[in-house]
């Protein structure tokens, strides 16, 4: 099986590979000492394309994971970096289409809308629902849940946890006497075609 994720925040990432422990281990016992398991560890292998500092803070976060839930449940996590979204993408394609010399499709990785979609067609990914429950996913903004919601059964395969939120400011000053001259107001910005027709219609007037 194949999870499609984004990880950023602490929060998000410890959820997220808590569900999947629970994915992977419902009906298995841990019987070891210190909540450790009597049989080998599994590995979760996970790719993303954080370098530098992301790296390290990410690394930092699958550590504390792997000395902590994954200890108590017999798992290990392995970050894997492929250095660009781009490289990340065609990784994961490649793999998915296993092609010669590609590696392994790993189990958690990042990737976009469009390439969850193209996976999910291939019936690579797995669904999350029954592992998440409505008060965590209340948690996160409604629009980003539900753009990872796949087919007529809403099943729940793309995990938004690095999600980013775009601003758009206007300087009063500026604004005030290009709308006395032209007659356009801010309902013109409620929409990406308003914007690009109010953007022209200032060009204009300046």
């Amino acid at each position: 099986m194949v999870i499609n994720m984004t990880f950023k925040h602490k929060s998000g990432i410890l959820l997220v590979l808590t569900v999947f422990s629970f994915l992977l281990f419902t009906g298995c016992s841990h019987t070891g000492k210190r909540g450790f398991s009597t049989s080998p560890p599994t590995k979760i292998v996970v790719w993303h394309y954080y370098n530098g500092a992301q790296a390290i803070a990410f690394d930092e976060l699958v550590t504390e994971f792997n000395n902590t839930t994954g200890a108590e449940n017999g798992i290990i996590v392995e970050s894997v970096s492929k250095s660009s979204v781009d490289d990340l993408m065609a990784a994961v394609m490649d793999s998915a289409g296993k092609k010669v010399g590609a590696e392994e499709l790993p189990d958690i990785f990042q990737c976009y809308l469009d390439t969850a979609v193209s996976l999910d067609e291939m019936g690579l990914l797995a669904d999350l629902s029954p592992y998440v429950s409505e008060e965590e996913l209340a948690c996160y903004v409604e629009g980003y849940i539900t753009e990872g919601l796949f087919g007529e059964e809403n099943a729940l395969k793309l995990f938004p946890v690095a999600k980013s939120t775009e601003l758009l400011v206007i300087a009063e000053a500026a604004w005030e006497p290009f709308s006395l001259a032209t007659g356009i107001t801010v309902d013109a910005l409620s929409t990406w075609e308003g914007i690009a027709e109010t953007a022209e219609a200032y060009y204009a007037y300046t």
